[in-house]
């Protein structure tokens, strides 16, 4: 049976508040103290959620050391998160939410009119081998001339880490970005700010049949979206591989009006007549 996590009130209240360093490392200590088994920053701070408050509260004066702390975060885990891991992982939400500018990612428009902004969701997710990544939640589009929402798109369920090749179309209507796992595969998403809606490039799936490969996906792929067309068509660029047998690299036009591509152009070939 599930046992319910259950915390004493505690005193929120640090030693010394006019001593920055220690007020942060308290709260810390408090939010550490109620985590238990959990590790999403989210899941513990529900445990103390005053505490995380009271961290925040202490404003931009405590983002040196909020850094500091949030920058010991290792590259990689061996199995699970340590206390190494989740501490830095909270001051890092802790910064976040004093500024969150330190860790969005954050692409203008041509014209300057419009933000495209990817939405820190955790600190602690992670890759194949235990690396330790940021995964984003939320595509957020902005009037930067008001600051007013005009489009916000969630992301919890697209696995959104390592993000690259973001990029607005030249009439700033459509904007795209690669995103995705080392160890499995990246895809590409497409997004009409103008009718609001999202289309993803082709799945690899898809790929492959166009290929003549029938249904057995490869062990790893990469489907990055590439350059603007100004008649508002995208170049994209693809890569497979099936281990240490079978690989494939093309190209296309995908057009995200119809969510269509066309001039597809595949390459397969086996590792060994290559001599790799």
């Amino acid at each position: 049976p599930m046992t319910e996590l259950v915390t004493e009130p505690t005193d929120i209240t640090p030693p010394d508040h006019s001593d920055l360093t220690a007020a942060i490392d308290h709260y810390l200590d408090l939010l550490m103290d109620g985590a238990g088994d959990l590790f999403l920053e989210s899941d513990i701070i529900a445990q103390n959620p005053d505490a995380f408050d009271a961290l925040v509260s202490l404003g931009t004066d405590a983002l040196p050391y909020l850094t500091d702390i949030g920058d010991k975060m290792p590259a990689m885990h061996s199995g699970m998160y340590d206390a190494l891991c989740i501490r830095a992982a909270l001051a890092r939400m802790a910064s976040y939410h004093i500024d969150q500018s330190l860790y969005d990612m954050t692409v203008l428009s041509p014209d300057g009119s419009i933000c495209a902004v990817a939405k820190v969701g955790t600190f602690l997710s992670g890759d194949w081998g235990g690396t330790i990544l940021t995964q984003y939640d939320r595509m957020v589009f902005t009037d930067t001339a008001t600051g007013d929402v005009l489009w916000e798109y969630p992301c919890e369920e697209l696995y959104m880490i390592r993000l690259r090749n973001q990029q607005w179309s030249p009439d700033g209507r459509y904007f795209a970005l690669t995103f995705g796992s080392e160890s499995h595969g990246a895809d590409s998403m497409v997004f009409d700010v103008s009718e609001k809606t999202a289309r993803a490039f082709p799945d690899i799936r898809e790929i492959v049949a166009r290929a003549g490969l029938g249904e057995e996906l490869p062990s790893h792929y990469d489907i990055s979206a590439k350059t603007w067309r100004e008649d508002g068509r995208l170049d994209g660029e693809v890569f497979f591989d099936y281990g240490m047998t079978t690989v494939g690299e093309g190209s296309f036009v995908f057009d995200p009006a119809a969510g269509e591509i066309s001039d597809f152009v595949c390459d397969v070939y086996r590792r060994e007549d290559r001599g790799e």
